[in-house]
């Protein structure tokens, strides 16, 4: 009762406070101006939906049934204007701010009157001015109480449920957007709001709410979160029966108020209001279900439950599952998406409503004055802070020497009771005891509170944590640095950087329903979108430039202002259109098209999620190390660099651990690795350099844990690495579990994942299927010595932020260390480079015959074309090969701000026909290049060569070919290198991928620049490894006949089965069919042919 007491009476006082002299709801006549343009998510990589910290709710969507055709209300938007401020005068009861307007010279007067003087506007700020300038000179305006906005960094989307949560503890949300993830006491409500909120989208999208309708969709969202009923140690009785418990109201609303016209008690709810004047409605339709709402305009977003359509209004519509009814939160959550619906839509929307599951009620929010302007207030103090935060990295970056930082957390509360019960208490405290550098005194509140959450740290502790938050941000700073371009650039301008597609139209390719089930849930729904006929300028342009690749996250929006009217992934790219996969259909019927045209009238625009990326899940992972309640022992190995432990094995285990059980036989450096790590008590670490069988021996070890009765994880950087490990333990007679996004695991690993499996029926089949398989394997963050993660903020890189943790623990625990240096991959050439430029000799061939093999002759052809300058040459026969492009010459050229070289792409493809014309099969080539338009230059060339493979650096670890074909891009007469190919670990990777012949196609005056490339060159002169192209070698030979036209059957041999790393030979495959014959290719080809013959 008490607690009941205590937030009531906080509540009263915050809304007397806030909500002082409410306007009366608005009459039902179009007259209200507001305003909105959606646009992207706070900045700093979090993807956090912070609907989940209200309720902890989020759910999967469905289609929504098309909405009847309704008269539109009038809509009309404020004026708006973005200025930069150029200074702040403080004159007590108003603020004086005079600024320049955006993208132009004029200077304007701003004057801030009542609550809008608590904004802290500083010079250089950002700001939106919403409302009406006087004609002066210069302009100027006046925000009141009653009139007009101000919105302080506009470009810092925050969410609306961060802000209807702020007036209790601003701290709390802050944090919530530095930490994204879910503490253990917000699981379970996020669970139940997840299964909830399925059930009750999947009635409105049907429109049946009858019991067995309902009672059917509980079972398949409880099929659906096994694993969180699994974690809440519940059955599926259990489950059951919570949510019948939390879905008890919803037949008797959907009787009430889900109908074609207002039923005589289906009478809205709306506090404030009297109860013998109370509307009726009925909601006739929904226009989408989950539906992201970004505006830039008001510097928010959000997820709507749903959209619906009563007989007037399209209106947001919010689904809570607690027990309490029209909570202040809850009603400011909805006020302010009904601010941003009405921009979305450009229809009067003066009000949301609210549901909660377990009532029958609905409640009516009206979107008054002063409500959403007292809301604005506190989102423009959440802004300072957060914006701080940026300030504070772009500073770092701009000035190295710069240490001074601004505050970027609003102070705590130091209220033990609501401190106790909050889900950020640990990050709260840790960032106050490590960052903050603030004592709590023993008088204080929370002083016991913060005893328990910090007393476990040491010093050294909370300066590590400091210090790697500090570069985190750093990065995130980086990386975000183009969210704001969205909203502040058109489409075009940004398609000229390479970071947009403009001008598209909806292709009739596209497919909406259930066509694509067998793909990944996220990409079920396929659009194509190509360009519009008359586009004008530009529209001729390969959609192969630029930043979008495949697989990329992408939003969709609608040109002028709808911006992310939808978001998902690119499953295909062509020179001339692009495809995405989206979770859910396009609302592309709904009345949000409808409103601009309908969809075969708009125009679309494509622009890369910049966004998406998950670096604040790498920041609260490190937080969660230094909770309380963190796992101890690692902090002290990671952190403290404790050294770790080794045993002895008993003598059983010690009789596994030196017997295989399988026909792999390790090597001594090999078995003396297993022995170290089975041996460990805390952590090994196995220094393999290239080719020395660190796969073969790390799935050795797996089976030896296994036959011991021990469990695995197995995990790695990438998926391509996990599953090769997976693909080389082979047939074995044990589970594998492999967890990831299915359509990124291999084929061959795909039978180990869980969508392959029988769905789980019971709680107890779900357990067995996650729990007794011995080994399980997923991808991680890196942590691999070959490849640290790319780092773009200059200043993080140079304070440390690329030391990946192996060489951490390697430099301070060598002791700890098993060395492989026997190879099995490289011949000796291939070899020598890596020995030279990295390894100093360390590493050894495994054999005389890997020592010595080559790719195999099959007959050779002479050139009939004597003027040709490479025929048969002697170093041709060199199994290394630099290909110097100087001669052509071949300079790169730009695509938007990224790099690309077409004459080298031109040479590969000839290289890969020849090659394949000579017997080497498609699957024994492989072509790397360290920069990704390069790659998508090379993949659309290939296309005719589907078992190529195109790899990335990182993609291509733990990888190898019979035959590497390497493209290194950079070719300008400034000899301008760029930094990706300082970088000597992706150098060495590219350079230890063959097996038989490694080719180098590059320019020599321009890559020379880089240290690691000019010791290259010093051995490649050495052995006579280099050769000089002639003047446009690529244009000598005749166009390769096509091969998609497979026609004539060519006789291959099996693909080279070289024993890799012990590996077991490779299965024979079928031989293809393809539209030429060798013969016929290199009759045409004389340059290649002599390549090619004197290769084999």
């Amino acid at each position: 009762m008490a607690d009941s007491q205590h937030v009531k009476a906080e509540e009263d006082a915050f809304m007397r406070s806030l909500l002082a002299g409410m306007d009366a709801h608005p009459k039902r006549t179009p007259s209200a101006k507001r305003t909105m343009a959606p646009v992207d998510s706070f900045g700093g990589g979090s993807d956090m939906d912070w609907d989940a910290f209200d309720e902890w709710e989020q759910a999967q969507l469905a289609q929504p049934p098309k909405p009847k055709t309704l008269p539109t209300p009038s809509y009309s938007k404020e004026e708006l204007t973005r200025c930069v401020v150029n200074s702040v005068a403080d004159g007590g009861s108003i603020k004086n701010v005079t600024a320049t307007v955006a993208d132009s010279d004029e200077q304007v007067l701003i004057t801030l009157c009542d609550d809008w003087t608590l904004t802290r506007v500083r010079t250089g700020d950002i700001l939106n001015v919403l409302g009406t300038f006087h004609d002066t000179t210069p302009r100027r305006i006046t925000l009141t109480a009653q009139n007009n906005t101000l919105v302080l960094h506009p470009d810092l989307l925050l969410t609306a449920t961060s802000v209807s949560t702020s007036h209790r503890c601003a701290r709390k949300p802050v944090l919530g957007l530095l930490l994204p993830g879910v503490g253990p006491d917000a699981a379970p409500a996020v669970a139940w709001g997840n299964m909830l909120h399925e059930v009750v989208q999947s009635c409105f999208t049907e429109r049946d709410f009858t019991q067995p309708f309902i009672d059917a969709r509980i079972e398949e969202a409880i099929s659906a979160s096994l694993s969180d009923i699994t974690r809440m140690g519940l059955s599926k009785d259990n489950a059951r029966a919570e949510l019948q418990k939390r879905s008890a109201g919803l037949k008797g609303f959907a009787t009430r108020f889900v109908a074609d016209e207002p039923k005589s008690d289906a009478q809205v709810s709306e506090l404030g209001a009297s109860s013998t004047a109370r509307d009726t409605l009925a909601i006739t339709g929904v226009n989408a279900v989950e539906e992201d709402v970004w505006s830039p305009r008001y510097g928010l977003k959000g997820k709507v439950d749903a959209s619906v359509q009563t007989a007037e209004w399209t209106q947001p519509f919010e689904i809570k599952t607690g027990r309490s009814i029209g909570g202040l939160e809850h009603r400011a959550q909805t006020m302010l998406y009904a601010l941003m619906m009405a921009e979305r839509y450009g229809l009067e929307t003066p009000s949301g409503l609210l549901y909660y599951t377990q009532s029958p009620e609905l409640i009516r929010v009206p979107a008054r004055r002063n409500e959403v302007r007292g809301l604005m207030v506190s989102r423009n103090e959440m802004a300072a802070f957060v914006a701080a935060r940026w300030r504070n990295n772009e500073r770092r970056n701009a000035q190295p020497q710069d240490d001074e930082t601004d505050g970027f957390l609003p102070p705590p509360i130091d209220d033990a009771h609501l401190c106790g019960k909050c889900f950020n208490v640990d990050s709260c405290m840790l960032y106050r005891r490590a960052v903050e550098k603030n004592a709590v005194d023993e008088a204080d509140d929370v002083f016991e509170l913060w005893l328990e959450k910090t007393n476990h740290l040491t010093d050294a502790q909370c300066a590590f944590f400091e210090q790697w938050e500090r570069l985190i941000s750093l990065e995130e700073a980086e990386m975000t640095r183009f969210r704001r371009e969205l909203w502040t650039m058109s489409a075009r301008e940004r398609e000229v950087r390479g970071r947009a597609f403009a001008d598209l139209v909806l292709a009739p390719t596209s497919t909406s329903a259930s066509a694509h089930d067998d793909q990944s849930r996220r990409t079920r729904h396929t659009y194509s979108f190509a360009r519009k006929p008359d586009a004008g300028a530009g529209a001729g342009d390969s959609m192969l430039s630029g930043h979008i690749s495949r697989g990329d996250a992408v939003t969709v929006s609608v040109e002028p202002d709808l911006v992310a009217f939808a978001r998902g992934f690119v499953v295909e790219l062509r020179p001339d259109s692009i495809t995405i996969g989206a979770e859910q259909p396009l609302p592309l019927e709904g009345r949000l098209l409808a409103n601009r045209g309908g969809k075969d009238s708009v125009v679309f625009r494509i622009d890369k999620d910049e966004l998406a990326g998950g670096i604040a899940r790498i920041r609260d992972n490190l937080a969660r190390l230094f909770y309380v309640d963190g796992e101890a022992r690692l902090r002290r190995l990671v952190v403290d660099l404790e050294a770790p432990r080794f045993e002895e094995l008993a003598e059983d285990d010690a009789t596994i651990a030196s017997q295989t059980g399988t026909s792999v036989v390790l090597n001594a450096h090999q078995e003396a690795a297993a022995k170290k790590v089975m041996a460990a008590r805390d952590y090994a670490l196995v220094l393999g350099m290239p080719g020395t069988g660190k796969t073969t021996t790390t799935a050795e070890i797996i089976r030896r844990f296994v036959k011991m009765g021990k469990s695995v994880l197995l995990t790695s950087y990438t998926h391509s690495a996990v599953d090769t490990i997976l693909r080389t333990l082979g047939e074995v007679d044990f589970d594998i579990l492999r967890l990831g996004n299915a359509e990124k695991v291999h084929p061959d690993v795909r039978k180990y994942t869980l969508e392959a499996r029988e769905p789980a029926r019971t709680v107890e089949e779900y357990e067995r299927q996650i729990i007794l398989p011995p080994v399980v394997a997923t991808t991680c963050l890196s942590i691999d010595h070959a490849l640290a993660p790319l780092v773009r903020s200059h200043r993080a890189r140079k304070e440390g932020f690329d030391t990946s943790l192996f060489k951490r623990l390697c430099e301070a625990h060598p002791e700890s260390v098993a060395d492989l240096a026997l190879q099995y991959r490289m011949n000796s050439d291939i070899m020598s480079l890596s020995n030279e430029l990295v390894y100093g000799g360390r590493l050894k061939c495994g054999s005389e015959e890997v020592a010595a093999r080559g790719l195999r002759r099959r007959g050779v052809w002479h050139s009939p074309v004597t003027t040709c300058l490479l025929t048969v040459p002697p170093e041709y026969s060199s199994k290394v090969l630099f290909l110097d492009t100087d001669g052509l010459p071949a300079f790169e050229t730009r695509a938007a701000d990224l790099v690309q070289n077409d004459v080298e792409v031109q040479l590969i493809r000839q290289m890969c026909d020849a090659l394949v014309s000579r017997g080497v099969d498609e699957s024994d080539i492989g072509v790397i290049s360290l920069y990704r338009q390069q790659l998508k230059t090379l993949q659309h060339a290939l296309t005719a060569r589907p078992d190529i493979e195109v790899l990335t650096v990182d993609r291509s670890q733990g990888r190898d070919k019979a035959c590497v074909l390497v493209s290194m891009v950079r070719s300008n007469e400034e000899h301008e290198t760029g930094e990706l190919l300082k970088d000597w670990r992706r150098i060495n990777v590219a350079l230890t991928r063959a097996k038989r012949k490694l080719v180098v196609v590059g320019s020599r005056s321009t890559l020379q620049k880089v240290d690691t490339l000019r010791r290259f060159f010093d051995l490649c002169d050495e052995h006579n490894w280099i050769v000089k192209l002639p003047k446009d070698a690529h244009l000598i030979h005749e166009p390769c006949p096509e091969t998609t036209n497979r026609t004539k059957a060519v006789k291959r041999p099996a693909p080279i089965a070289d024993g890799k790393e012990n590996a077991a030979p490779v299965a024979t495959k079928k031989a293809k069919v393809v539209g030429a014959s060798g013969e016929s290719i290199l009759r045409t080809r004389p340059l290649l042919r002599d390549v090619v013959n004197a290769a084999m």
